[in-house]
C-alpha cells in the first residue's frame, strides 16, 4: 500500500491537484478515501448511558436576514430551553431581536479571498462555525450543525443516534450524498461523500479534538465554488474520517419525503429541511404537549409522524394517518382522499373522558377529531381493519360526527410521561407581539 501511495503522489496530475487545493503535500494526502473501515456504532457504555441534553451544543448557520423569523422559529419549538446553542450570521441581530432570541449570534466578519466564489450564500462560513461552537463549548460531547431552515426532533437525536455511539470516537453523521465536479478537483479525483447541512449532521467531541485545529488551514485551502458542507467533509477527510450515513436525517420536508418513498415505520424521524417558521410551528405542535396546569409537558417525539391505514367496511371509508401531520379520508379506493393537513390542537384529555389526548385536524373540505387513548382499544370500540399496521398506533374506531367531520379514536401501545418542559424559557406573548409568525418568509 505505501508504495502504491508513493507511485500516486508522484503522478502530474495528483500534484497538480495539490498544488490548485494548496495542501501540504507531505501532512494531507486525501486523493484516497480515509484507511480503515468507517467506526463501528460503539455498544453501550457508561461515557453513552450518561448523556444529557447538556452535553450537546447545537449551532445554526443563518444570516441577517432570516434572524427575526427562521431562527426565531427555531428558538421558539425545537431549541426551546436549550442552553447550548450557538447561531452564525453575516450581521447581529437588534438589540430588542437579541432579547427574544436569547441565544449567543457569532458574526464572521472576515473579507472572503480571492478565490471564493460562494461568499453570498453562507459558505465561507461553514468552517468558522465549526472552529466557533468548538471553543464556545469545548467541553461537549457532541457537536450537531443545522441549517435555519431545519427542523429536528431533538430526543430522537439523543436516543437514536447519539446514545448508539461513543462520543470519544471519531464520528461524523447525518444524511450522506456523493457531490458532483467541482472546482480544484481533478478529473477522476476522490471526493468525499458529504454529509448535507440542511439534513443536519452531527461531530463527536473525539473526532473535533482533531479536527478544530485543522480548520484554519481548510478555510484557506477550500474556498472557490464548493458548498459549506463539502468544505466540512474534506476536512474532515484530511483527518482521517468520512461520513455515517444515517436513515434517522431527511434533506427535504416531510411531504417531499414522502412523494420519495420515505416512511417512518421502522426509522424515526431525526430532522426535516427545507421547511418554513409555520412548517416549524406545525411540527412542534404535533410533538408538545401540556398538562392542564401547563406545569408539566408530554414530548411525543417517540410518535412522530407514525403511520397507520385502516378501513372502517360498514362505513365504506379509508383512513391514511401520519400522526401530528395530517389525515387522509376517501369513501372509496376510487375516490380521491379529502386531506386535513392542518393540526389545529394537540392537548390532554379532560379527566373521566375515556381517553387521554386530543387532536384537531382541519382542511379545506374536512375536519377530523382524534382521541388517543394509552395502551389497549378501549372495551366495545368499533372494529376496523387495518391495512397498513403501525409497530406505535392500533386504530380503534372510526365514526362519521356530520358532513365531512370525523371522529377516530387510536390506542397507543406507550406515551410520554409528563415531565418538567423548557416553556417558561421564553414568555409566549411578548414572541407573538413583537416578532409574529411569518410564514411566507423563506
Amino acid at each position: 500500500l505505501a508504495e502504491l501511495l508513493a507511485v500516486a503522489a508522484a503522478h502530474p496530475a495528483v500534484e497538480a491537484s495539490r498544488q490548485l487545493r494548496g495542501r501540504q503535500t507531505q501532512q494531507h494526502a486525501s486523493l484516497f478515501p480515509p484507511a480503515g473501515p468507517v467506526p463501528a456504532m460503539t455498544v453501550a457504555t457508561k461515557a453513552m448511558s450518561s448523556l444529557t441534553l447538556d452535553d450537546v451544543a447545537f449551532g445554526v448557520l443563518t444570516c441577517h436576514k432570516y434572524l427575526g423569523t427562521r431562527l426565531l422559529a427555531q428558538r421558539r419549538t425545537w431549541l426551546r430551553g436549550m442552553r447550548h446553542v450557538a447561531a452564525f450570521s453575516d450581521a447581529a441581530p437588534s438589540a430588542d431581536l437579541g432579547r427574544h432570541l436569547n441565544v449567543q449570534v457569532i458574526v464572521d466578519g472576515r473579507h472572503p479571498g480571492p478565490k471564493e466564489l460562494m461568499a453570498a450564500d453562507g459558505a465561507p462560513r461553514a468552517l468558522m462555525m465549526v472552529e466557533a461552537l468548538r471553543t464556545s463549548f469545548p467541553h461537549a460531547k457532541w457537536y450537531f450543525f443545522a441549517d435555519d431552515d431545519t427542523f429536528v426532533y431533538v430526543p430522537t437525536l439523543l436516543q437514536e443516534v447519539f446514545s448508539k455511539r461513543n462520543y470519544t470516537d471519531g464520528h461524523y453523521i447525518g444524511w450522506a450524498y456523493q457531490p458532483g465536479s467541482f472546482q480544484g478537483f481533478q478529473h477522476g479525483e476522490w471526493i468525499p461523500r458529504v454529509a448535507i447541512g440542511g439534513a443536519g449532521f452531527a461531530i463527536s467531541h473525539g473526532l473535533m479534538e482533531k479536527l478544530a485545529p485543522e480548520v484554519p488551514r481548510c478555510s484557506n485551502a477550500y474556498t472557490w465554488d464548493w458548498p459549506g458542507d463539502l468544505r466540512i467533509a474534506q476536512c474532515i477527510a484530511d483527518v482521517g474520517c468520512e461520513v455515517e450515513d444515517d436513515p434517522h436525517f431527511h434533506p427535504e420536508n416531510p411531504h417531499l419525503e414522502l412523494q420519495f418513498g420515505r416512511n417512518w415505520q421502522a426509522t424515526r424521524p431525526v430532522s426535516f429541511h427545507h421547511l418554513s417558521p409555520d412548517d416549524m410551528y406545525q411540527l412542534s405542535a404535533g410533538q408538545h404537549v401540556l398538562s392542564k396546569t401547563h406545569m408539566l409537558e408530554a414530548n411525543f417525539a417517540d410518535l412522530a409522524l407514525a403511520g397507520i391505514s385502516f378501513r372502517d367496511v360498514a362505513a365504506n371509508l379509508t383512513v391514511s394517518l401520519l400522526f401530528g401531520l395530517e389525515v387522509n379520508i376517501s369513501a372509496s379506493h376510487s375516490t380521491a382522499p379529502l386531506n386535513a393537513g392542518k393540526l389545529l390542537s394537540f392537548v390532554s384529555a379532560v379527566p373521566g373522558s375515556g381517553h387521554d389526548f386530543e387532536q384537531e385536524y382541519q382542511g379545506r373540505r374536512i375536519s377530523v377529531h382524534l382521541d388517543l387513548v394509552c395502551g389497549n382499544c378501549p372495551a366495545g370500540a368499533s372494529s376496523v381493519q387495518t391495512m397498513a399496521a403501525s409497530t406505535q398506533l392500533v386504530a380503534c374506531s372510526l365514526h362519521s360526527a356530520g358532513t365531512r367531520t370525523f371522529r377516530i379514536l387510536l390506542a397507543a401501545r406507550q406515551c410520554p410521561q409528563f415531565l418538567p418542559g423548557p416553556l417558561h424559557s421564553f414568555p409566549r406573548s411578548s414572541w407573538d407581539t413583537a416578532y409574529p409568525r411569518i410564514g411566507s418568509l423563506r
